[in-house]
């Protein structure tokens, strides 16, 4: 039980550290101009939410409505949302570039589309699973900060059935100028391949 607590006390304050300290900025590629882009190039926003998304991943899919209307309810918000796939490296053809740009456009995303082929994103933020988010927000010093990472919500399946938004309660949350009650969840998905 000693070895319980004293681990469990080293994961949240890990994770606790890995909030509060300062998130570098990356390099990555937009999927629709292929011109490189940073992050830190949205830092004057009041929050920036990153979802990692897999175009083949059957997880993904089912938040696509989820993701888009957040987009809708923030679109006048010092909001940026940025989804990333962190897959396009693998060769599969579900993953290329070119379908991550149709996959956006056909379903109608608002949200900057970038592909994180030599995976700068990962090792900056780390995720492990898309569907993953994470939302940043200003820290210390100018750099931005991690306020949020894990599920947008706790049921993949069911909409309707939604009772903990983790992602419209971090953004509202970070808007306001609080820290979310919930700065870590588990997201549920497909594994990133690193």
């Amino acid at each position: 039980m000693k070895h319980f607590l004293i681990t469990l006390s080293v994961l949240l304050f890990s994770g606790l550290a890995m909030a509060q300290q300062g998130i570098k900025d990356f390099t990555i590629l937009d999927a629709s101009t292929q011109k490189e882009v940073s992050l830190y190039q949205y830092k004057s926003k009041k929050a920036i939410v990153i979802i990692f998304m897999g175009n083949f991943c059957p997880y993904t899919k089912l938040y696509h409505e989820r993701i888009k209307a957040l987009e809708e309810k923030y679109k006048n918000d010092e909001v940026a949302f940025i989804l990333i796939n962190p897959n396009t490296q693998g060769g599969h053809p579900d993953e290329s570039p070119a379908e991550t740009v149709r996959i956006a456009q056909e379903e109608g995303f608002k949200s900057q589309v970038w592909i994180d082929r030599n995976q700068a994103a990962i090792k900056v933020l780390n995720p492990s699973k898309t569907p993953e988010c994470f939302v940043l927000d200003q820290g210390v010093k100018n750099e931005l900060r991690i306020a949020y990472r894990g599920a947008i919500d706790d049921n993949p399946q069911v909409e309707g059935d939604v009772s903990s938004a983790y992602l419209a309660d971090a953004i509202a949350a970070v808007l306001a100028g609080r820290n979310p009650k919930e700065p870590n969840t588990r997201p549920t998905g497909c594994l990133i391949k690193k």
